[in-house]
């Protein structure tokens, strides 16, 4: 469970705007670099994190 305080849900709702700009959650999760990418192919498995 994460757990935010007044200041830093304010800052994130400034940051993003409005979420109706994101079709799914995922979008938003990975617009706040909190949902990893992941690519592979075969046997490779590689992951960043969004920048």
């Amino acid at each position: 469970m994460i757990v935010a305080d007044a200041r830093q849900l304010l800052e994130v709702l400034g940051e993003i705007g409005t979420v109706e700009r994101f079709d799914l959650e995922r979008s938003l999760a990975l617009y706040l670099g909190m949902c990893p990418l992941v690519h592979q192919s075969g046997e490779y498995k590689g992951s960043k994190r969004p920048r």
